[in-house]
């Protein structure tokens, strides 16, 4: 299963794999990871999922976990947030604290790097 979220032309796993020389069937493609992990609770399939979200739903969900042969380079994270809340002021002052945690820990892990 593959991953492809708005604005992307195919799942970046998949841009990762073929870099490594590798590349894989895929029967299906959702737009988001959580769509993903429900598709897979649900049928034969499997998807390459971030690790945080596997551990926050995998036992809900009833879904068995396998740490991947290979390990990518990097991690994209998104922020998703309703438009009708585009101009909110409570959700335009949470999305900059957050915006704002997630650089100072991504200057933290440079640092330790």
């Amino acid at each position: 299963m593959a991953v492809i979220g708005r604005g992307q032309s195919e799942d970046l796993i998949d841009t990762w794999l073929q870099g490594q020389g590798i590349q894989r069937r895929i029967a299906l493609s959702v737009p988001s990871y959580l769509q993903a992990l429900h598709t897979v609770a649900q049928s034969d399939l499997v998807a390459f999922v971030p690790g945080r979200l596997v551990a926050s739903l995998s036992k809900q969900l009833d879904l068995v976990t396998l740490e991947p042969p290979l390990q990518p380079e990097g991690d994209e994270e998104y922020l998703f947030w309703p438009v009708r809340h585009q101009n909110d002021p409570g959700s335009l002052w949470l999305r900059r604290h957050i915006i704002a945690v997630g650089r100072d820990l991504d200057r933290q892990k440079r640092k330790a790097a």
